[in-house]
């Protein structure tokens, strides 16, 4: 009977000690689970900031383009003007309103 009760308790030790290891990796898993959802916080706040950073370089871009279109524009509108009024005397001063600002 003593041999039995020895063997019960070596068993409820190991169990016990099993159940502490098991408890450990638990506590690891759960400090790495809380660690990635603070990293993921931060890379998501990295992302909507990258996204705000490529819009306002997208809109940067379209005006500076639109600057470039318009300035072209005038350009080509001084011409047609220049051309347009050495060939025909009594043009409308309509096209002389356009600007090179």
């Amino acid at each position: 009977m003593d041999h039995r009760l020895e063997t019960i308790e070596a068993s409820v030790e190991q169990i016990q000690e099993s159940q502490l290891y098991i408890n450990q990796d638990l506590d690891y898993l759960e400090k790495s689970l809380e660690y990635f959802e603070d990293e993921l916080a931060v890379a998501r706040v990295n992302i909507c900031e990258l996204k705000q950073d490529t819009a306002r370089q997208i809109t940067i871009n379209i005006f500076e383009q639109i600057e470039e279109m318009i300035n072209i524009f005038k350009i080509v509108m001084q011409q047609i003007y220049i051309v347009y009024s050495c060939s025909i005397p009594n043009l409308d001063p309509m096209f002389s309103r356009v600007s090179l600002v």
